[in-house]
């Protein structure tokens, strides 16, 4: 495999959940997407609770050079942009995940988006529910989707999660897909998150799936694993158990497909540019895949979780 970059710095760490240093070997592997560097990285698993994440890894102030330039969500490759086809299919994906909060948001609500990426989500929550406020906040932003947003009178703001002051119950919904697994300290942004919302809010996170069946199959080359990235990576207990000790009180669970991480298990597995996340193709197939899965009563690769506030008295 061939690198342009150095080694980045690592840090050791210990469980989120449980606090413990005590953990064995669990996987392996490269950076396949975007070869940052070089190194091969480990996930560990805990062996006080079983939680799963990255030892030792690159410290937050080195989060810059996990996301380069050329990153899906600075190039908007996932936009009318780049394919229209995939744009239209991720607009119906989304849609369809955001039923819950649909009457909350056709009445008028607060919404926080945590890792907003190329703003998408939210113009287009702005555009079917324009009562509503749309606020967005990532490490990294390109100019494009600063226009775009602005244009809509979106909210964004340019930080990690882990060092941002937010306001105290100000949101009715926060919104966090595919951003916990990236967190440095998953526990300190879940509360942080706990205290910005109102008293009836919500906090919706999609995270992949440690027990997803696919992961079994591809071994170190698992796409969920995405090193250097996936800090943190969760089975459904492990998050509900990381919910509850912050806070929150789970209202509904449930499997999503993951055709992201079948493309980056097989472009990993076979180093082959067929399986990108731009390959239509294998976005319609490895959906329509893990689709039947559900319907089979399979755990996949990609979860859901809404919870509430528990009672702060």
């Amino acid at each position: 495999m061939n690198h342009s970059r150095t080694n980045i710095p690592l840090e050791k760490t210990r469980c989120v959940i449980c606090n413990s240093i005590k953990f064995s070997h669990f996987a392996s592997g490269f950076d396949y997407q975007y070869r940052v560097s070089p190194q091969q990285f480990l996930m560990v698993q805990c062996q006080s609770c079983g939680h799963v994440y990255q030892n030792p890894r690159p410290p937050l102030s080195l989060s810059h050079r996990l996301y380069p330039q050329n990153y899906y969500t600075l190039t908007g490759r996932h936009t009318q942009k780049s394919s229209r086809l995939i744009a239209m299919a991720k607009k119906i994906v989304t849609d369809r995940r955001l039923d819950f909060f649909q009457r909350q948001l056709s009445l008028g609500c607060n919404l926080l988006e945590i890792g907003c990426g190329d703003g998408d989500l939210l113009i287009n929550l702005k555009r079917h529910y324009p009562l509503s406020q749309f606020t967005g906040i990532d490490l990294a932003l390109s100019d494009a989707t600063k226009t775009r947003c602005k244009n809509q009178g979106i909210r964004l703001i340019k930080s990690s999660v882990e060092t941002i002051i937010l306001p105290k119950k100000t949101y009715d919904i926060i919104i966090m897909n595919q951003v916990i697994e990236h967190l440095w300290k998953p526990a300190l942004v879940l509360k942080k998150l706990r205290r910005s919302l109102k008293k009836d809010g919500h906090l919706s996170i999609e995270t992949p799936n440690l027990d997803g069946y696919d992961r079994k199959i591809f071994s170190d080359y698992w796409g969920g694993y995405y090193y250097p990235r996936h800090l943190n990576l969760f089975s459904g207990s492990s998050l509900t158990r990381l919910l509850n000790q912050t806070g929150y009180r789970i209202i509904m669970q449930k499997k999503l497909v993951a055709p992201i991480n079948w493309i980056f298990s097989f472009h990993a597995w076979f180093k082959s540019d067929f399986f990108t996340d731009s390959n239509p193709v294998c976005l319609a197939c490895f959906s329509l895949l893990d689709f039947l899965a559900i319907r089979l009563g399979l755990t996949t690769s990609n979860q859901k979780i809404i919870t509430s506030v528990k009672s702060r008295g």
